[in-house]
């Protein structure tokens, strides 16, 4: 849990918080992985649209204003999807508000 997660952090094992970003593992929706991984430059946009995808995917608006902060465009498609289409199709609703506020194109289609 969260005392593995703050290792992680102490020992600035990346490619660890990388994955739970993007991949399978629990993703912290208080913003702590997104802000640790966005201090290191080497991630580009396509992680960072992917890791943006991730949160939307998951409801973590916390997460998703951080990325969008940092230049993610919120009408970019990922894997042929929008992130509103994908947040809006799981049902996370506070994350298809903050798409909509942040300038999501609701008449978007995926591709």
């Amino acid at each position: 849990g969260r005392r593995v997660f703050d290792n992680v952090l102490a020992t600035q094992d990346y490619a660890v918080l990388a994955h739970a970003l993007v991949g399978s593992a629990t993703l912290v929706a208080d913003g702590t992985a997104v802000r640790a991984l966005l201090d290191v430059k080497a991630f580009g946009d396509d992680f960072l649209h992917a890791a943006f995808r991730n949160a939307a995917q998951r409801g973590h608006v916390t997460n998703m204003q951080l990325l969008a902060q940092r230049g993610v465009d919120v009408n970019v498609q990922v894997n042929g999807g929008t992130h509103l289409g994908q947040a809006a199709t799981v049902g996370r609703m506070r994350a298809v508000r903050w798409l909509i506020d942040a300038g999501a194109h609701v008449n978007a289609r995926d591709e």
